[in-house]
């Protein structure tokens, strides 16, 4: 089994192409791209400061795993911030969480509060997360994938980005 750091690696690398595709379906373009190709490989970067026994448990977080899980966004951000970043970066790992109609973390931000990339980098993430095998539940086929990515459109994803994803995956 790999480890839970190198797990998260391989998985930014996947979410990297999935968000610019995103973005150039949305009219993205040269310099942004770059940026958001950026931002999305350091979107999980917090998690290289939680330790291997909560990122691979093979059963539910306890509510204390959960709290410290839900940091690796600050923790991102901090790490991102100190390494001079790209501010674009910074705001992504930050906001990578945040739901569309206010209810994510860490800061409850809503709709177009939630930086560009953020919601772009949101919806590949999940796309992957839910896509790959993980020590605690199988990958989900591309159809179940699909289905919960609609169900949370308007919740946790920006509707006009959802619809984008949808039709682009499709």
């Amino acid at each position: 089994m790999q480890s839970g750091h190198a797990e998260h690696m391989e998985h930014s690398g996947r979410v990297a192409p999935l968000s610019l595709s995103l973005g150039r379906a949305l009219g993205l373009r040269g310099a942004e791209l770059g940026e958001l190709a950026l931002a999305a490989r350091g979107h999980d970067t917090g998690k290289l400061a939680l330790p291997e026994h909560v990122l691979l448990k093979p059963g539910p977080l306890t509510e204390g795993e959960w709290a410290l899980m839900r940091r690796h966004t600050l923790f991102g951000a901090h790490l991102l911030e100190a390494g001079r970043a790209p501010g674009a970066s910074v705001r992504t790992a930050l906001a990578h969480h945040e739901n569309f109609d206010g209810s994510g973390y860490p800061f409850g931000l809503r709709s177009s509060d939630i930086p560009l990339f953020a919601r772009i980098v949101a919806l590949a993430d999940t796309y992957d997360a839910l896509r790959a095998a993980r020590s605690y539940k199988p990958a989900y086929s591309h159809a179940r994938t699909m289905r919960l990515i609609l169900s949370a459109r308007g919740t946790r994803f920006d509707p006009r980005l959802a619809d984008a994803f949808l039709w682009l995956m499709n």
